[in-house]
């Protein structure tokens, strides 16, 4: 599994945050517009912004992360890291979604909850039933966090889809990069174990 951070100075504000569930039919269609709005990300100067994640359901009925953005190729690296709250949302829906995390990134898993709960408190229960009823009719899905005046740029990208939900929270993402950066911190002063 990827990075559950990134990297991005208008992030580091408290405000308005608009969390989109798009449902698909397959991974395919779900991947497609992915790539339409990390295109459309670098077409605005601000991959650092890019939060979104895919999602598909497997066999089982267990849902899994299928796609997230790779923040270590970030050029504003060696900016403050944010959590990435799309992943946090999808933790929030679909518990199932941490087996992806192996064991020995107890830090990463911990990370993760963290911010789903911060996303869950945020966006309130209807808002969380509203999505998760939404994503639940589908195979596949993606899920993206952005700055509430993106949303219609973000939506005209989404041609695959065969339905969204937004629904807007505010979130103070320094906060909740202060809380996780002390999760980080705090690892690496625990003595390592083989």
């Amino acid at each position: 599994m990827g990075s559950l951070t990134r990297s991005s100075v208008e992030a580091l504000t408290p405000h308005e945050r608009v969390f989109i569930g798009a449902g698909y039919v397959d991974l395919s269609e779900a991947d497609a517009d992915y790539q339409a709005l990390r295109q459309l990300y670098l077409d605005l100067g601000a991959p650092g912004a890019f939060d979104a994640v895919t999602i598909g359901r497997k066999a089982s009925g267990e849902v899994r992360f299928h796609r997230e953005p790779d923040y270590s190729q970030d050029p504003a690296a060696d900016e403050p890291a944010a959590p990435s709250l799309a992943a946090g949302l999808g933790a929030a829906l679909f518990p199932s979604v941490a087996a992806d995390i192996p064991v020995g990134r107890l830090v990463e898993r911990k990370t993760l909850g963290t911010v789903a709960g911060v996303v869950a408190i945020a966006l309130g229960r209807r808002s969380l039933a509203d999505l998760g009823a939404h994503l639940d009719h589908w195979s596949a899905g993606l899920i993206v966090a952005a700055a509430v005046e993106q949303q219609h740029r973000i939506l005209s990208v989404l041609t695959n889809t065969h339905g969204t939900i937004a629904r807007s929270a505010t979130v103070d993402v320094e906060t909740l990069e202060r809380t996780t950066d002390r999760l980080r911190r705090a690892a690496s002063r625990r003595p390592q174990t083989s």
